[in-house]
């Protein structure tokens, strides 16, 4: 969710014309603003099987010798940095009253000119990916509640890519508005098979390419028990970390830590690792807390968001990571506010 344009003449233009919102053209590479290629061939030679529906595991891409992934790095032209970041107060509230002048932004430790500053508040382009596996079996009905409370605060013009994890991804809407349809569909699923997260989340990478909104956000509602993808957790977290998409994870677990399998073990590290490479996070549960309300707060809280932009003092130096920190400065808030944002990027190497 970090941005470069890729000439100088089209972002001045848009950025006088936006007042500051920044939209940037189609035909632009933003750094973080976009997947890169996220190797949509092999989704769609998958997809190719049967439409709507993927049919068998999802291939690794074959652009490598081993037949591993291989990013595409990101083409890096003009130095504008934007960084989406929400706020939350002690009770993970969002903070929407703040003003540009109550953040301090650092990049490698070297404090940043705030050039650009404006909230969002604009439709999602929104890839839900739904557990339906069959260790889900017992928590069909609270990932069902969670979903109806996270569309009650949504946009009428969002879009939703919907993705059931099972054996292997499942299309269960693309590029639709129809919630209810969504919801008919997830309520008809009886809970089957092993758990294909990290495809499923490759899948909605893909799928948000061709989103029709530029705020784009994955929703994962699963326990984290991965045990069924061809993509290993350190792919999938270096492709949201290049990508300009924003991803929450709802986590419902038992009440006891008591966990049937080690991927269940394993599934708060697994999801807390992609959301945090993205800017967002993971909300473990048990069946008896408020997870539906947890799925309404990061609704209101996707609603919500500043976007600070800035030249940084130190040239892009291909491949070098940089770290990102924000703080807030605002004297009404002391100590109680937390700022939720990407941490870091790499200076992609051509």
């Amino acid at each position: 969710m970090i941005g470069l344009g890729r000439h100088s003449f089209l972002l001045c233009v848009h950025c006088l014309s936006a007042c500051l919102a920044i939209p940037l053209a189609a035909d632009m590479t933003v750094l973080g603003r976009s997947v890169g290629e996220i190797h949509l061939d092999a989704i769609r030679q998958v997809e190719s099987n049967l439409p709507g529906t993927l049919t068998g595991q999802v291939p690794a891409s074959t652009d490598s010798p081993n037949g591993k992934l291989r990013t595409k790095p990101i083409s890096v032209e003009v130095n504008l940095v934007l960084v989406p970041v929400t706020v939350t107060d002690a009770s993970n509230r969002p903070v929407v009253n703040l003003h540009k002048d109550s953040f301090e932004l650092l990049d490698a430790g070297r404090q940043q000119q705030i050039r650009f500053f404006s909230v969002e508040d604009e439709p999602l382009s929104v890839a839900l990916v739904l557990d339906v596996s069959t260790s889900m079996v017992n928590r069909m009905s609270v990932e069902r509640d969670a979903l109806g409370r996270f569309f009650e605060n949504a946009n009428p013009d969002d879009e939703y890519f919907a993705i059931g994890v099972s054996n292997v991804p499942i299309v269960l809407a693309d590029s639709s508005r129809n919630v209810g349809r969504i919801q008919a569909k997830l309520a008809a699923i009886e809970p089957s098979g092993h758990t294909a997260l990290l495809d499923s989340i490759y899948l909605a990478l893909s799928k948000l390419k061709s989103a029709r909104h530029q705020r784009k956000v994955i929703l994962i509602i699963s326990d984290g028990g991965e045990n069924a993808s061809r993509f290993n957790n350190r792919e999938i977290r270096d492709l949201v970390q290049e990508s300009d998409v924003l991803v929450y994870a709802i986590r419902p677990v038992e009440a006891l830590p008591v966990f049937r399998t080690i991927e269940e073990k394993l599934g708060n590290h697994l999801l807390s690792g992609i959301t945090e490479a993205s800017g967002g996070r993971t909300v473990s549960l048990g069946y008896s807390d408020n997870i539906a309300g947890a799925a309404a707060a990061i609704s209101r809280e996707l609603r919500s968001q500043y976007v600070l932009g800035y030249h940084p003092t130190e040239n892009l130096h291909r491949g070098k990571l940089h770290k990102i920190t924000i703080r807030i400065l605002n004297a009404k808030y002391p100590t109680f506010l937390r700022a939720h944002y990407r941490k870091q990027y790499a200076a992609p190497i051509q």
